[in-house]
This record gives C-alpha cells, sequence and structure tokens, in this order.
C-alpha cells in the first residue's frame, strides 16, 4: 500500500507535531534486509517471561574500514527476534578490531572515510580516553548496537531487549566495550532543532536511556556525548583493566 502524503511532505507535517508517535512501519534498516533475501544461518532460542523466541541471525565477513587494510576491521551481525514463524524485532550490531598502537587521530580519520555514523561513534570514544586502541581495544573488541525496532502490536514487552543481552552473551562474550546511542528512529530527520517535534524527540530520548540503563546495565559518557544519548558499559570481565571513560 502506498502512502497518500508524498514522504517529504508527510516529513514536514510531523515536525509541527509536539510528539511524533511510533508505530508498526518498519525502518530503512528493516526494509533493506528484507529487501536482500538472505538467509540466516545461525539460531539461538531467548526466553522471556514464559514466551520462547528464536534468533536468527547472520554474521558478514571481516572487511577492513574503508579498505584501509591493516587498520580496522569490522563485520556486521544482523538478528531477527522470531515467535513463531513471525518476525517481531530486528537489531543490527557492528564488532570493530582495532590494529595495536593506532592512535586516536588515525582512528577517528579511518572512521570518518567510512560513514558519519562511524565518525560520531569514534569521536565519541577519542573524547572519552586519550588511546583508545591502548586502553580499551587492546583487551578486546568494541561492539556497537547500532539499530533495533519492535512491532509494538506484536513483540512482548522486555522481550527483545532480553533477546539482544542473550544474543552478546552468546557471540560475543570478549567484546570489550559495548556502545548505543538512545535515538527513536521515529524522529530521524523529522526533529530539527527549531521544529515543534524536537521537544519530543528530547522527551522520548531521556525516556530511551533511562531504559536502556535498566535493560542493558550501560552507562551514560560523561558531558555533551551522554547528554546526546550516548551510553556505553565495559565487560565486566575486564572491570579491573579497562577504566572508564574520564570526565
Amino acid at each position: 500500500m502506498h502512502e497518500e502524503i508524498p514522504g517529504g511532505e508527510r516529513d514536514q507535517q510531523l515536525t509541527q507535531q509536539a510528539r511524533i508517535r511510533r508505530g508498526s512501519e518498519q525502518p530503512p534498516f528493516v526494509r533493506a534486509e528484507t529487501a536482500r533475501r538472505g538467509s540466516y544461518p545461525h539460531s539461538l532460542v531467548s526466553n522471556h517471561n514464559g514466551r520462547s523466541a528464536t534468533l536468527k541471525y547472520r554474521r558478514s565477513r571481516w572487511s577492513w574500514l574503508a579498505e584501509e587494510v591493516g587498520v580496522v576491521r569490522y563485520r556486521e551481525l544482523f538478528c531477527w527476534v522470531m515467535l513463531g514463524k513471525q518476525r517481531v524485532s530486528a537489531f543490527q550490531l557492528f564488532e570493530y578490531e582495532l590494529s595495536p598502537l593506532l592512535d586516536n587521530q588515525d582512528f577517528v580519520q579511518v572512521m570518518d572515510a567510512e560513514s558519519s555514523i562511524e565518525c560520531e561513534l569514534a569521536e565519541v570514544l577519542c573524547e572519552a580516553w586519550d588511546w583508545f586502541s591502548d586502553e580499551v581495544s587492546d583487551y578486546g573488541n568494541l561492539l556497537d548496537f547500532r539499530m533495533a525496532w519492535t512491532d509494538p502490536e506484536q513483540c512482548p514487552h522486555g522481550l527483545w531487549c532480553k533477546a539482544a543481552n542473550d544474543l552478546i552473551a552468546h557471540e560475543f562474550p570478549r567484546h570489550a566495550l559495548l556502545t548505543m546511542k538512545a535515538f527513536p528512529l521515529e524522529y530521524e530527520g523529522r526533529a530539527p532543532r527549531d521544529a515543534k517535534s524536537h521537544v519530543g524527540l528530547l522527551s522520548r530520548r531521556r525516556a530511551m536511556v533511562k531504559y536502556y540503563k535498566r535493560q542493558f546495565g550501560v552507562n551514560a559518557f560523561p558531558g555533551p556525548s551522554g547528554s546526546d544519548g550516548w551510553l556505553y558499559k565495559i565487560n565486566k570481565a575486564l572491570a579491573d583493566v579497562v577504566l572508564p571513560p574520564r570526565d
């Protein structure tokens, strides 16, 4: 079914709303995955409040970021959360392996060459640690929880968080740092600072931060990064060697 209102016009109308309600519309990363029609060779069962979900997921091969060999390797994991045969949630993670002795400047440069998302992540990390590769990634890889979507009508409350935590524990037990950014996807491109919707964005982000802290045990980064919704968790197995970000 096609929208009666063109996308750009609809986005403009939404900027005038103080609150944009989350619907069952799938975000671009989910639509792109559906169009991909790939296979999901891995599976895991996750139980939550008496419900049993099946996680069907794929891992990409390792690749060099921005085709810069010997600097930063990365791979993607995409997962569907399924109740029976129905896809009720999805999430996407990226794992990064930094070369030893990589300084912050080179780290930001190669991340910036890949995408604005990677660049922002690297800038947050390099603001928090003087030498990220030496202080953090020498002990394990960086794991960025990039995107998440749930069908509010079909996915039981809290199920996708339990599924994500189970999958992280299963697939990435030796990661050093987990990062995520609390950002409601329904506001993406629809909440500039001078729009009515920006107030709703800030309120929704604060609620997400509280929820993620409770569900994932993450903390807000110090300073402006934390105010923008950036969160982190050091692997508890490395708590005695990886120091938290500086204030």
